[in-house]
């Protein structure tokens, strides 16, 4: 088997720039460092702390910008190197000049326009980019003007009204005076239920997901028990409000229990094995894969 790793790193670049998405966009995503991702997408994949996590990262990548990761690995698989050699350099000839294309069916060398700079491709599109500039401009002053007779109308008017505000305004602070009361007990209840509540753990909300993440919100003020399992190796970082607490690879032998101290705000739990790993939030499950749309390799738990 042979895998094409300069096609995949080559689509995996062109779908983050279809969602524009930065390098440093991604990596906070994935937990991938920058320099990993650039040499997934030169297809430079012995750049890579190890073989492990070549598919791994790559998996990671393509779930964050939305590509199924099982597709992109077939597309660009071979059965041997001599196949992989002849669609590499397939030739297809357009109005009878010859153009180099890969599997992924994109011009390498000798179509007309491919390598024109910058300035000869916009230059046609000035006369259409300054007409719009201009209407822009045009429409930004209509708008000033409008605006402008609009506010003097207003201050008219308002100076017309203020005689009979002036007779309200002793009415209405007679009322204020009476609600007030009533504010202040019922704000005085409302106290008293929100320091009992914060007394008691209360469960995770139902999960919403984002991509290749999910998020979970409990509300109190409360210690709580993290428990990250994994059935096989799974590289795992643990972050409390950003910070991390725990990096290291889980398996069946070395689950993770670890206390979520009250003052922390947010909890993020990322795994480069999702499929393997399982949560516990206070001894219950988080079934954080049950409709997942996609893989999701970030478990996200806010304090609300």
């Amino acid at each position: 088997m042979v895998i094409d790793y300069q096609g995949i790193g080559k689509r995996l670049s062109q779908a983050r720039e279809s969602l524009g998405l930065s390098l440093d966009e991604v990596a906070s995503r994935t937990r991938i460092q920058v320099k990993y991702l650039e040499a997934l997408e030169q297809g430079n994949v012995e750049d890579l702390p190890g073989s492990f996590y070549v598919k791994a990262f790559i998996r990671q990548y393509a779930n964050t910008v939305k590509i199924d990761p099982n597709t992109i690995f077939e597309k660009y698989t071979y059965p041997n190197r001599q196949e992989f050699d002849q669609v590499q350099n397939r030739v297809q000839t357009l109005d009878g000049t010859k153009v180099v294309v890969g599997k992924d069916m994109l011009p390498h060398s000798g179509m007309p326009g491919v390598n024109k700079s910058f300035s000869e491709k916009i230059r046609p599109k000035l006369p259409i980019i300054l007409l719009g500039v201009l209407s822009l401009v045009a429409a930004v002053v209509i708008w000033q003007a409008v605006s402008s007779i609009k506010t003097t109308d207003n201050v008219e008017s308002s100076s017309n009204r203020v005689k009979v505000t002036s007779t309200s305004v002793s009415s209405k602070k007679e009322s204020s005076s009476s609600s007030s009361e009533v504010s202040s007990e019922s704000s005085s209840s409302s106290q008293e239920s929100l320091s009992s509540s914060s007394e008691a753990t209360t469960p995770l909300t139902k999960g919403n997901y984002d991509g290749s993440s999910i998020t979970y919100t409990f509300v109190d003020a409360q210690s709580h028990n993290l428990t990250v399992q994994s059935s096989s190796n799974a590289w795992t970082t643990v972050d409390f409000d950003g910070n991390r607490t725990f990096a290291g690879i889980i398996n069946s032998d070395s689950p993770q229990n670890i206390n979520v101290p009250e003052g922390v705000r947010s909890v993020v739990v990322h795994s480069g094995n999702p499929q393997t790993m399982s949560i516990q939030w206070d001894n219950n499950d988080v079934n954080f894969r049950d409709g997942a749309p996609t893989i999701t390799t970030d478990v996200i738990i806010n304090r609300g």
